[in-house]
């Protein structure tokens, strides 16, 4: 499975017609995970762009500009797209330092979120693999 997608920005009726549409892949925190591009940009029609893309790993949204010299801006969170690797991809319970790590997709070795596991449901016993198992889990970041 690939995170290959088609997405969409709209620009209103006026903006039809431009070259210059681009997107930029942002991670957390609004960090840029691919550098902003218009290739493969393509116009749907009536100010519509499109771009079918394999999205760099831990993508959280798509900013799209008109990158024009008053530049608009348009901006998709990625959300769901994210839930849904963290629900499938790679995890491991790791008994040693009491966490679950869930990895970025066809990777090993990329932490796509990680938090602590716990014996109980109160937390005071982290998870080191000789007990009853995983009762509580807490945020991951």
């Amino acid at each position: 499975m690939s995170n290959f997608i088609s997405y969409y920005a709209s620009f209103g009726s006026s903006k039809t017609g431009l070259a210059t549409v681009e997107y930029t892949q942002l991670g957390a925190a609004a960090a840029v995970l691919a550098a902003a591009t218009n290739t493969g940009v393509y116009e749907v029609g009536g100010g519509v762009y499109g771009v079918d893309i394999l999205l760099e790993p831990g993508v959280r949204s798509l900013l799209w500009s008109t990158a024009e010299a008053v530049p608009i801006f348009a901006q998709e969170d990625m959300l769901d797209n994210f839930n849904k690797q963290a629900l499938i991809n790679k995890r491991h319970t790791d008994p040693g330092t009491g966490q679950q790590t869930i990895f970025e997709e066809n990777d090993d070795s990329t932490i796509m979120v990680q938090g602590d596991i716990f014996e109980d449901i109160a937390g005071a016993t982290p998870y080191d693999g000789t007990g009853t198992g995983v009762d509580r889990q807490d945020r991951m970041s």
